[in-house]
């Protein structure tokens, strides 16, 4: 072979090499997509199997998996969201916002995703899939009583009032819209609310329709009803009678207005409680809290019997508590608890609440820590709402430090802390917590971003800077009455209260109800303190809120850091 040949066969062998190699590149990408697919697709099957065994963390896992050989695949990340879901695992919220936008969401999951993150104060998470929630569901009243969530959780309660009234009006027979509906008339609008309930009330009776029967029982119980209102709702309980519960509530009303003697009332007892069921037996534990008969209702109705019906036994817990039989109360839930192994929120609240009681304060804070070990983090917020209910903020702080010592600064627990704090009149926690959320932090919050600047104006006194951001958020959210008030004992600080007075035309009427900041800063500008401040608040107040309302009515003082 001569030299010439030699080379072409040299460059022909160099080619050939360069092209399988180069073959190798462009075909590998492909090959391995097409590999990927097909590992994909096993996993998914094994996820979806594992999915519809109940098997939530298999399927999660598996999911993940799949998807991170095809990101693509949106079934893959929604059966993954699903799974998390079920697991009430935090990071489901993520997963979540992946597929938010696909068009064939379980509606029932993503109204409980949304319930969540509502009832656990993330509200930015919690509107993003209300949004998608109104859409794909918006006239499930499920669906608007979120809504009507979200928009109290915003402080928009013009918007808020006007829907509920609006739902209220349209017909609604969802009791809920209208329980909301009645109870923001009374918090907003004080005696006249009561007016305005009653007359809701009212309606709702002469309409005769599927509220009637509900309302007439409100009405028959309600405590500043007049004698010729409370007749018509006996008398439609009398004649329009669903169950013996309707003919005990009109004899009752005749009890107390001493027509019938109380002991014509047991026959109809008797007769309810020979085979009650838990509609019944919930229902009995309204009646005998408005009747006076709590101590006959807990000798006569068992925790067994009360509980066999598949009744909520939080209302009987509930009872004992209210009563003072923190002894009983203490045995029951240590041996519901022994009995089971385990715990229900409602057994290890009341559990801590009744150790608390009997004096047992270590023990309490120890079974507040047993609760958030052994209890799934929607029984958590379940445990929270017991205490914000019972107005139990010694033991809120508890619970709120429980959960920061293993979360650190988890901002939403942060800002519930800070709210505790401030109920008990802790000055020195409040300035730590509050030292660990930065100024502007919860401005698209309005509920949240007033509460803060009121703190920081009450602790660090007037600060020009507080007082352009509050000016700044009240032109933002005009229909936002707290930054009003809160503005308003800003100017006070400054010594102005001829202008801090003025923050108080058109405000609607606050309760005892009202969060107490905001009943505080009233009186500051100048609303009667006897209708707004409990006694026994006195002692929980910061030292400069109690200064400042001793001082007389019109006169302010200058606070330091005034210009």
């Amino acid at each position: 072979m001569n030299f010439s040949k030699l080379r072409i066969l040299i460059l022909v062998i160099i080619v050939a090499v360069f092209v399988s190699i180069g073959g190798v590149f462009i075909f590998r990408e492909p090959i391995k997509q097409t590999v990927n697919g097909i590992r994909s697709e096993r996993l998914v099957s094994k996820a979806e199997e594992a999915f519809s065994q109940e098997l939530w963390e298999q399927a999660a896992r598996q999911g993940k998996a799949a998807y991170y050989l095809d990101s693509e695949n949106k079934a893959v990340q929604l059966l993954v969201a699903r799974a998390l879901l079920k697991q009430r695992d935090r990071s489901a919220v993520d997963w979540w916002k992946l597929v938010i936008d696909e068009p064939d969401l379980p509606i029932d999951e993503l109204r409980l995703l949304t319930e969540v993150l509502l009832t656990a104060g993330e509200l930015e998470d919690g509107t993003t899939f209300l949004g998608r929630l109104m859409i794909l569901d918006g006239e499930n009243p499920e669906t608007r009583r979120l809504w009507l969530t979200a928009l109290q959780m915003e402080r928009r309660y013009s918007r808020m009032m006007s829907l509920a009234g609006e739902l209220a009006g349209s017909g609604s027979e969802d009791w809920s819209i209208h329980q909301l509906h009645m109870s923001m008339q009374e918090n907003f609008y004080g005696e006249k609310g009561e007016e305005l309930v009653i007359d809701h009330l009212r309606r709702l009776i002469e309409e005769d329709g599927p509220l009637s029967l509900r309302a007439a029982r409100e009405l028959a119980a309600h405590p500043t009803v007049d004698t010729k209102t409370r007749l018509l709702a006996t008398d439609y309980l009398e004649e329009h009678p669903q169950d013996d519960l309707d003919i005990l509530y009109g004899r009752s009303v005749a009890v107390k207005s001493g027509a019938l003697d109380r002991d014509e009332l047991f026959p109809i007892l008797d007769q309810i409680l020979e085979a009650p069921s838990s509609e019944e037996l919930q229902e009995l534990t309204r009646w005998a809290t408005w009747m006076d008969a709590v101590s006959w209702f807990l000798d006569t109705v068992s925790w067994e019997t009360f509980i066999g019906t598949g009744a909520n036994g939080e209302l009987y817990l509930r009872l004992l508590y209210n009563q003072g039989a923190y002894d009983r109360l203490l045995t029951l839930t240590e041996r519901e608890y022994k009995d089971r192994q385990a715990g229900s929120s409602a057994l290890l609240y009341y559990r801590a609440a009744a150790l608390e009681q009997l004096g047992f304060l270590d023990e309490a804070s120890a079974a507040l820590e047993l609760a958030i070990d052994v209890v799934n983090p929607t029984e958590t917020t379940e445990i929270e709402g017991f205490l914000v209910r019972d107005n139990r903020w010694d033991l809120l702080v508890k619970l709120y430090e429980i959960i920061l010592k293993d979360e650190g600064g988890n901002p939403i627990y942060l800002l519930k802390a800070l709210g505790a704090y401030y109920y008990i009149g802790d000055q020195t926690n409040l300035e730590r917590i509050l030292e660990q959320i930065e100024l502007g932090e919860y401005d698209a919050e309005p509920g949240k971003a007033s509460f803060i600047l009121y703190l920081r104006l009450l602790l660090e006194g007037y600060r020009p800077e507080l007082n352009r951001r509050l000016e700044s958020l009240l032109t933002q959210y005009p229909e936002v009455f707290e930054f009003r008030l809160v503005l308003g004992v800003s100017y006070l600080l400054q010594g102005r209260q001829d202008v801090a007075s003025g923050f108080l035309q058109g405000m609607p009427e606050l309760g005892r109800t009202s969060p107490r900041f905001l009943r505080v800063a009233a009186i500051l500008l100048g609303v009667s303190r006897e209708s707004l401040i409990f006694p026994e608040e006195s002692e929980f107040l910061l030292p400069r809120e109690a200064f400042l309302l001793s001082q007389p009515r019109g006169q302010s003082t200058p606070q330091e850091g005034g210009e």
